[in-house]
């Protein structure tokens, strides 16, 4: 079964997953200082976070804590704005097109199973070696396909295999 068009759910599955994501992070870390903020002040009174864990540690904890969460949210932000950037290329069916010879593949799934399937092909007029995420059939080593995808999550479909 060749695939002729890019599923609208694939760049917005990616989109809703990276955000829902960042909002799980958010109410966690929220509701962790909140929750031990309150069991501390319970226990030991109004100073409660003071009296239990020293200062510098209590700085130390929350300087770790927030650049970590610096670290996964800009790295969320960096997957979804290339989600981002594709919308306008998807609506409009404004595909980068190449022809070229698989390089290398995955052989995930069944041989009569259309399923999502990485590959890296290699164009053959600039010789710029691309990786692509395509919905196919098993995909061979040296075949020559026609890929379209989308420029920056590279997700797309192939065209054609050509001989």
């Amino acid at each position: 079964m060749n695939s002729t068009k890019i599923p609208l759910t694939v760049p917005f599955m990616y989109a809703m997953i990276l955000l829902v994501m960042m909002l799980l992070l958010a109410f966690c870390i929220k509701t962790e200082i909140r929750l031990a903020c309150a069991a501390l002040t319970k226990v030991n009174g109004a100073e409660g976070l003071r009296a239990v864990i020293p200062h510098n540690a209590t700085t130390w904890y929350f300087f770790v804590k927030l650049v970590l969460v610096t670290i996964i949210t800009i790295s969320l932000l960096i997957g979804t704005t290339y989600v981002l950037l594709d919308v306008p290329h998807f609506f409009s069916n404004d595909l980068e097109t190449t022809v070229g010879v698989v390089v290398e593949h995955d052989s995930a799934g069944k041989d009569d199973v259309s399923d999502s399937r990485g590959i890296i092909i290699q164009d053959t007029e600039s010789g710029r070696r691309i990786r692509v995420l395509v919905i196919y059939t098993p995909i061979h080593q040296n075949e020559v396909y026609e890929v379209s995808y989308l420029p920056h999550t590279h997700i797309g479909y192939i065209v054609e295999r050509l001989e």
